[in-house]
């Protein structure tokens, strides 16, 4: 399982930007929100593959702006989201028993997790603090929970049958996860070599102290 994941890892960005495109492609033919909705999410599919295609054929070459680059794709998909669900809650909205208690509090925690996950992503990128980092990552598990609860529920809230589970959005949302993750873990990384750096130059003027002394 580990050298399958390692095998796909390089590729991820590549096969979440394919699969995006497919997902939202025939929403083109469509009119009003939906052909609006449709027309973003093939620019961030478009973004996914060209980052994907240039992490590929870069690699190392990229440096720090891979980083940021995965971190603007990963932070973007779920304000793509809160967009996606804030304009399905208010079309809904007006149908009048539509949304039972399920389907609001559902509706309600995706667009909190959706939005303060990409907000703090991009907070957390610039600002290094570990208190944040594990607000960003509470938001990250939160929003992996909205994810589940869009497969296995209905907007309504009603249970989803096996027969209408739509395994192309499973497969979308199980890469998303995994970049996700990747890209909080790499927030982390990064903070920690700063702190062993800044101990470092807090340890040098003591121990010139000490030279100076003993000379």
């Amino acid at each position: 399982m580990k050298k399958i994941k390692e095998l796909v890892k390089p590729f991820i960005f590549i096969i979440f930007g394919a699969l995006l495109f497919l997902y939202y492609f025939n929403g083109l033919s469509g009119e009003g929100a939906g052909l609006a909705i449709s027309i973003i999410a093939i620019i961030l599919a478009a973004y996914f593959l060209a980052v994907g295609i240039l992490s590929v054929v870069l690699g190392d070459k990229l440096g720090k702006a891979k980083g940021l680059l995965n971190l603007i794709g990963v932070a973007t998909f779920p304000l793509f989201y809160f967009v996606i669900e804030l304009i399905t809650l208010i079309n809904l909205a007006d149908v009048e028993g539509f949304l039972g208690p399920t389907g609001w509090t559902i509706s309600i925690l995706t667009i909190a997790a959706s939005l303060g996950l990409g907000a703090l992503l991009f907070v957390s990128y610039f600002v290094r603090s570990k208190g944040l980092h594990r607000v960003t990552f509470l938001f990250g598990a939160i929003f992996v929970l909205a994810l589940l609860l869009d497969i296995l529920l209905q907007v309504d809230g009603t249970p989803t049958a096996l027969g209408q589970v739509i395994i192309l959005q499973v497969v979308l949302y199980g890469a998303y996860v995994s970049m996700m993750f990747d890209v909080l873990s790499s927030l982390k990384e990064n903070k920690e070599p700063k702190k062993v750096e800044e101990k470092k130059e807090e340890e040098k003027p003591a121990e010139e102290s000490k030279e100076e002394t003993a000379e």
